[in-house]
């Protein structure tokens, strides 16, 4: 084989991920060996041809011999010759592996792969001695904003929205791109452009499957299409295989259309919809709804009822839907799929719905939980009339189910909640009513601001816990274990009290709800333990806690758990300054508040706000704030109306306007002063401070504000201030404040390069390089590699 000039057949239009483009042109004055992988369609061959263009290389692939292999010539050269190794992953032979390997060692060329997958295991040990280069699938992409251009150019007009729609399936495939523009140039219905890319893609990946899957494989993967994700005891139920194991390596090895993220494989969507259209030709619809419906079965014995309720649809069974609502219905909102099932409640019909009771129940907690209070109302008062009409079991279940509402639906509030619980122990004692199971806490690391809000019972929480702790307690049933230390550790924490009024509360309570097992509890323990410590600067054993505690939800299974957890820790990242995790939260983790608000997730949206505004986003912050301002008000939440007025007049501080944050800071400091809370002011330290020193003098003047409260709460913020220093100061990163120096560095810290390399590379001492380092990490408000390589990522400053 000879060195031959890159072809002049280019595609026509191409764009060039710069970022790639970059990375060849830096490794090109090494000769660094390069890594590209990435899905069919990703342009990585045509990346390579329009770099090369008119230039010489070396270019072998799947159909290039041993003997052309050996026929690449040695010779002493100025510059190594790029020689290119395409379609990598399907080289099996072990004498051409050989022989490329001892191809990469030469010094007088400069090795590129192109590869489908991207662990190759043959290659690993060079990968690791020579330090490759990495050219991932993402680098290849097309942004929205390129998407948008290529269309244009195509005179065809998507607004924002639709651009980003259709990168959700394509996912900034160039070829698929391609495709979709020629076909919306002859048919302009979009509604027709999916249903034509995924036959496109069939027959794309109908040809791979032809020329390197063998039988076996090909049915395994065709089998695992039926489901979103799987796990491999899935995939051994559905496939009835042995070999499931060697199928997911094999597939890891030989292209990039299978991910996996902790337990679970995902097929990509392009290949998905792919495999799914070959299966069914292959299969045929019944046996595709038999497959689903095994699936549907499995997920559910699992308790992932999300995904079960999405394959008995496929299914076709509309009983199971049906039993599967009702089954989580039956359960509290805490331990059930309310969030993820709430669009099936609103798809049954009435009729459908009054067949049950526990359904019926569902219905009415599902109304309240999305903000529907009048259809929550409506479906209370439907089981209250099956009370007084129905007979036997189902009177009887009416009653419970009406005892249950009464406590826990969310939009109730807490006001008549005390004689509620009275009435309802008497019942449990004298008459063994057994209520439905519900959650004190709903999943939130609190018990004064949980399922309900019990900012009153503060005010008198000695006086309540001696005489109706044990009738609480009692009707709190599992949560109960724990529940009145807890309470009073909690109370004592927020009313500003001493160690000793707070930690002996919170030790006992942690003691007797691990002891109980009960880990929902176990979640307020430990978030209060946290917060406790963190006031008191001890934020090492803060995080001792929450790391054990993370690691015993992940033991235990408790999923649910993990949303608001992860929350906590983005809190606790926002009080270290820790910029980098906070953005990690924001992407991976943060609810979308745009898409539709769910009651229970309140803690994570006040949470955002707090990221909001530390990275400057006034705009964003007021909107979400305003959206739970109205929640606290229709829900009766007085301890989220107190943080909402303190955001608020955070917000309003920001934006200069004077006038407005006086306003809210003196309604949230009145309402404050009522209840005695000094820990929700306090904890926003620099947030909060400077809004308090202007006012200080007006404030202690108002009436309406006790002057000893004020005084330990600005004393408190005060020290909250000086402890954790760059908590609520936003964080501004502009491109401008790092040089092309400082860049190019955190560039070849993302290809894992060490400073003496990069050092080389710049023609700069490694001292220099290092104190760069200091300065990037200390702009980005990092503190490792790992985190400054995504936040500038993040920060589009690579």
């Amino acid at each position: 084989m000879t060195a031959r000039a890159s072809d002049n057949a280019e595609i026509q239009n191409y764009v060039i991920p710069k970022e790639a483009w970059n990375i060849l042109t830096t490794a090109k004055k090494e000769s660094v060996p390069v890594f590209i992988f990435g899905m069919s369609g990703y342009g990585k061959t045509s990346l390579i041809r329009n770099f090369f263009k008119n230039k010489n290389y070396y270019y072998c692939d799947e159909n290039t011999t041993l003997k052309e292999y050996l026929k690449i010539s040695t010779g002493k050269r100025k510059t190594p010759i790029p020689v290119v190794f395409d379609d990598i992953q399907l080289v099996a032979d072990e004498k051409i592996r050989e022989q490329i390997l001892i191809l990469t060692e030469r010094s007088d060329l400069w090795p590129i792969y192109i590869s489908r997958a991207l662990y190759l295991s043959w290659l690993r040990p060079s990968y690791a001695a020579r330090k490759y280069v990495i050219i991932r699938e993402n680098m290849l992409a097309l942004s929205d904003a390129q998407a948008r251009d290529f269309l244009e150019a195509r005179d065809l007009h998507f607004s924002t929205e639709q651009v980003k729609k259709l990168q959700s399936f394509i996912q900034g495939n160039p070829f698929a791109l391609t495709a979709a523009a020629s076909r919306l140039q002859q048919e302009p219905d979009t509604k027709k452009l999916a249903p034509f890319l995924q036959e496109i893609f069939a027959g794309k990946m109908q040809q791979e499957i032809k020329k390197h899957w063998d039988q076996d494989f090909k049915t395994f993967f065709l089998i695992m299409s039926t489901p979103n994700s799987f796990t491999p005891e899935l995939a051994e139920k559905l496939s009835g295989s042995p070999f499931v194991m060697a199928y997911l390596e094999k597939a890891r090895n030989t292209g990039s259309f299978l991910v996996k993220e902790n337990d679970h494989y995902f097929i990509r969507p392009i290949p998905l919809a792919a495999l799914r259209h070959q299966a069914n030709i292959t299969f045929g619809s019944a046996k595709i709804k038999e497959l689903a419906l095994h699936s549907a079965q499995w997920y559910e014995q699992n308790d992932d009822f999300e995904n079960a309720m999405a394959l008995y649809l496929k299914a076709e069974r509309k009983d199971c839907v049906i039993d599967l609502l009702i089954q989580n219905a039956a359960q509290n909102p805490s331990n059930g799929h309310y969030l993820g099932l709430s669009k099936y409640y609103f798809e049954l019909s009435e009729k459908e719905i009054e067949q049950n009771i526990v359904l019926m129940s569902g219905m009415c907690m599902v109304c309240s939980m999305t903000f529907k209070t009048e259809q929550s109302e409506y479906w209370y008062e439907k089981i209250k009339e099956r009370a007084r009409t129905a007979k036997g079991k189902e009177k009887t279940e009416a009653k419970r189910r009406l005892a249950y509402l009464d406590i826990a639906l969310p939009h109730r509030g807490s006001k008549n909640i005390l004689s509620i619980i009275k009435d309802l122990s008497t019942l449990i004692i004298t008459k063994g009513m057994k209520l439905p199971a519900f959650s004190i806490t709903s999943n939130l690391p609190s018990t004064m601001n949980g399922g309900k809000d019990f900012s009153d019972w503060s005010l008198k929480d000695k006086e309540i816990m001696t005489k109706y702790g044990a009738l609480i307690a009692l009707a709190a049933g599992e949560d109960g274990k724990g529940l009145l230390n807890l309470a009073m550790g909690e109370s004592q924490y927020e009313k500003g009290g001493t160690t000793s009024d707070i930690l002996p509360f919170l030790s006992r309570g942690q003691l007797e709800t691990e002891l109980s097992g009960n880990i929902d509890m176990t979640f307020v323990s430990t978030a209060l333990l946290i917060r406790f410590y963190l006031i008191n600067g001890q934020y090492e054993t803060a995080l001792l806690q929450y790391t054990a505690f993370e690691k015993k939800c992940k033991e235990k299974k408790a999923v649910k758990l993990l949303p608001n957890l992860y929350a906590l820790r983005c809190r606790i990242d926002l009080l270290l300054g820790d910029t980098s995790s906070v953005n990690v939260w924001l992407t991976e983790y943060a609810p979308d508040e745009n898409k539709e608000i769910f009651a229970l997730l309140r803690f994570q949206y006040l949470t955002k706000i707090r990221c909001y505004l530390q990275q400057g986003k006034l705009t964003e912050a007021f909107s979400l704030n305003e959206k739970m301002k109205w929640y606290a008000e229709h829900y009766h939440r007085t301890y989220i109306s107190i943080e909402c007025k303190i955001l608020d007049a955070i917000i309003s501080y920001r934006n200069n306007e004077s006038e407005t944050w006086k306003l809210y800071l003196t309604d949230a400091l009145e309402l404050g002063s009522k209840y005695h809370f000094i820990r929700l002011f306090s904890e926003e330290g620099n947030s909060l401070l400077p809004l308090l020193k202007k006012m200080r003098d007006e404030l202690t003047k108002d009436p309406n504000i006790d002057r000893r409260y004020l005084l330990q709460l600005i004393n408190e913020t005060e020290r909250m201030a000086s402890i954790y220093r760059t908590y609520g100061v936003a964080v501004f990163t502009s491109r401008t404040a790092f040089s092309d120096t400082a860049r190019n560095i955190l560039r070849y810290q993302t290809e894992g390069l060490s400073v003496n390399e990069i050092a080389e590379r710049l023609a700069i001492k490694p001292e220099t390089i290092r104190y760069h380092i200091k300065q990037n990490y200390k702009k980005l408000g990092v503190k490792t590699k790992s985190q400054a390589v995504i936040a500038a990522r993040e920060q589009h400053l690579i």
